[in-house]
């Protein structure tokens, strides 16, 4: 890729498919900054992958911050990071716990959501709706599974393009097919990691395009 160094980091929420991997990329790539939600989502470090994971960042002398809905990891004439999710308060389940992100750059808004549901979604729709309407791209919450990326959610959103991060023949059977009815209802183009492998999203602030791996 060519590049050693980023601005931040962002945990979405502690399980392993969502957190797993940075010990590995910070052997390569280093930063100053990691983004967790604060711990009165509930969001605490409770399994061994998530103390790893902090105790990785303490020793690469990284800054540990909490996100809150409202807070702005980045703001500047370029570009803006706001985060649209979580809410300080507990919630029942990890997933709705996550950081959820809306980031501004010239023509286009993206949406990146973690694996936030439906309660999460909720709380973004009454505080942010008016920001958060027709995004460039929604990177769908949840892998595809049928409790995120809700009907009242992907009316305000209407992406252009979604992103679905799933694996192949997985054992959640995501995507879910009344989330694919929703989708195709809603968004210009759907684009599947299971079938066209790594996604990405390349915008001059302008024009964009969606390169696929397959």
């Amino acid at each position: 890729s060519g590049f050693t160094n980023i601005y931040c980091l962002v945990a979405t929420h502690p399980h392993a498919d969502h957190i797993g991997g940075f010990k590995e990329i910070l052997k390569v790539i280093n930063t100053d900054t990691a983004y967790f939600p604060g711990e009165k989502t509930g969001a605490t470090a409770a399994t061994s992958t998530y103390k790893n994971f902090l105790k990785t960042l303490v020793k690469k002398g990284v800054s540990v911050e909490d996100a809150y809905a409202g807070d702005y990891i980045i703001s500047n004439a370029l570009y803006r990071v706001l985060v649209l999710a979580p809410q300080p308060h507990p919630y029942e389940g990890l997933n709705n716990t996550s950081i959820c992100l809306l980031v501004s750059y010239g023509d286009h808004l993206l949406l990146l959501t973690g694996d936030a549901e439906g309660e999460s979604e909720s709380e973004m729709i009454k505080d942010y709706k008016d920001a958060m309407r027709r995004v460039t791209l929604l990177k769908v919450g949840h892998h595809g599974s049928k409790t995120s990326s809700t009907e009242n959610f992907l009316r305000i959103v209407e992406p252009d393009v979604a992103f679905i991060s799933l694996g192949k023949d997985n054992p959640y059977h995501h995507p879910h097919p009344s989330l694919m009815k929703r989708l195709l209802k809603w968004c210009g183009a759907v684009y599947r990691t299971d079938e066209e492998g790594s996604l990405t999203f390349i915008t001059d602030g302008r024009e964009f395009e969606v390169k696929t791996a397959r």
